[in-house]
């Protein structure tokens, strides 16, 4: 039987409403602990900074999450508070699903295993897994037309782009007859949710009601925005940070060349980039480099003690089927852009041969996360110590890791990061617009991509 639970949503799957050059900046305070007997409670601050630096709309996403189980097993309710940040590429459509639908997906599988931490991270890995097959595979079930040639789909893509016309037509009140509708908006968000794709890096912080049990966290990272743990006590120290996992680092190279071994390595990764083109390795959404998907080679999570998965060269019709699958997609696009009235883009069908003439065994992006375990015991606590201390979390997008080290980042905050050890309260400053301040204005460095900053103070 399920145990008594109540979750809340305090953040916003959208952002803040932004233009160009704007930072705009939030505070929330949440009771994490129930008050006890002696009028004790325990509290959690999030400092929320949001720049847009650029004049097209902002990809970033964030969430705040907070699930409350009212006792298990032991009579001991606990809190669960989830922290994340999704940054977005080729466009917001990914990141925008991914930050409204994961985090509930993430509770859940956490709240079904409280106990053996490597069952609970093989189950977090195994949650990111099926969410992204589920995204694309929905897309896949729905547009893959094995009865038709891959030579009809311009012809489709001309009459998909021909409906978003005719609906704008409409949208100015002519009831002209509308041709074919086999493009719907519903379908199009689909598609660019596949098309888009986004990182994924969170906190989660599970903290017992009782004054007796011991908080934990744990960092879940996919892609290369990051997260910082630091001890406050007795000075700011850095505890654990994630990996950052993109094509630029050498292990994730040797890991995927290894996935692939019918592939030249040369051609996977050009210039550090995934055949020339993106630096994402991990992400969801990316399906240009994981379609189609094929019955019998799963990507979900193996366990760790296991040789990764190696993926075939695709058959001949597995190939028609990719680029059928990348017309329907490019289609979605064109009629999306067509419909806003952007300007005209390069279909991806013009520059198939020039995107995919190396592509053989997909997927080469992956949605598995790197998931590590935290302590959040003080070292310098004396044992069977009661007393709190602060821990901060920093997750943020990697329009700041771009500007700054971890280090860095808790050396411009360590003077009010120690005075918050000592007073519990930062006064009203918000601690990720000083950190923003402190990377831009003293260290000098303007960023060139949209900056997503959370940082969590919480006492232990």
């Amino acid at each position: 039987m399920d145990e008594p639970s109540a979750e809340a949503r305090l953040g916003v799957a959208a952002p803040f409403k932004m233009g160009q050059g704007d930072i705009v900046t939030d505070i929330r305070q949440i009771e994490i602990m129930p008050q006890s007997d002696t009028g004790s409670s325990r509290t959690a601050t999030i400092h929320i900074l949001q720049h847009q630096p650029t004049g097209r709309p902002i990809e970033d996403r964030f969430s705040i999450d907070v699930r409350v189980r009212e006792q298990n097993g032991l009579g001991v309710g606990q809190t669960t508070l989830l922290l994340g940040v999704y940054d977005g590429h080729r466009g917001s459509a990914a990141a925008t699903y991914v930050a409204q639908d994961l985090p509930s997906e993430v509770l859940s599988a956490a709240a079904r295993l409280n106990h053996g931490t490597g069952a609970q991270t093989q189950l977090i890995k195994e949650t990111f897994e099926r969410f992204d097959q589920q995204m694309i595979s929905s897309f896949q079930d729905a547009h893959s037309m094995p009865t038709k040639p891959a030579a009809h789909a311009p012809r489709r893509i001309l009459s998909s782009i021909s409906t978003k016309f005719s609906r704008a037509k409409r949208q100015r009140g002519d009831k002209s007859d509308d041709g074919d509708s086999r493009i719907t908006e519903e379908g199009t968000t689909a598609a660019l949710r596949v098309l888009s794709g986004c990182t994924a890096s969170m906190l989660m912080v599970k903290v017992p009601h009782s004054c007796q049990g011991t908080p934990s966290a744990d960092i879940i990272n996919l892609g290369d925005s990051r997260v910082v743990v630091a001890s406050l006590n007795p000075k700011p120290t850095i505890q654990a940070t994630s990996v950052d996992l993109n094509s630029g680092v050498k292990d994730e190279q040797s890991l995927i060349t290894s996935q692939h071994p019918g592939d030249d390595p040369k051609d996977i990764f050009v210039g550090g980039r995934l055949f020339g083109e993106t630096l994402s390795t991990r992400a969801f959404g990316d399906g240009m480099y994981k379609l189609p998907l094929r019955a019998g080679q799963s990507t979900i999570a193996q366990d760790t003690a296991r040789e990764p998965p190696k993926y075939s060269e695709l058959t001949r019709k597995e190939r028609d089927q990719h680029r059928d699958l990348i017309n329907q997609l490019s289609a979605h696009q064109q009629a999306a852009a067509a419909s806003k009235g952007r300007a005209k883009i390069i279909p991806l069908t013009d520059r198939f041969d020039t995107l995919f003439w190396a592509y053989k065994s997909p997927p080469y992006v992956s949605s598995t996360p790197q998931v590590t375990k935290v302590p959040l015991e003080s070292q310098d606590a004396l044992p069977n110590s009661k007393a709190s201390h602060p821990i901060v979390g920093i997750v943020a997008t990697d329009g700041l890791w771009d500007l700054v080290s971890s280090e860095e980042a808790v050396e411009i905050l360590s003077p009010v990061l120690s005075q918050t050890a000592t007073t519990s309260s930062s006064d009203g400053i918000n601690i990720a617009k000083l950190l923003f301040d402190g990377v831009v204005e003293r260290r000098g460095r303007k960023p060139g991509d949209d900056v997503t900053i959370l940082v969590l103070i919480f006492q232990v």
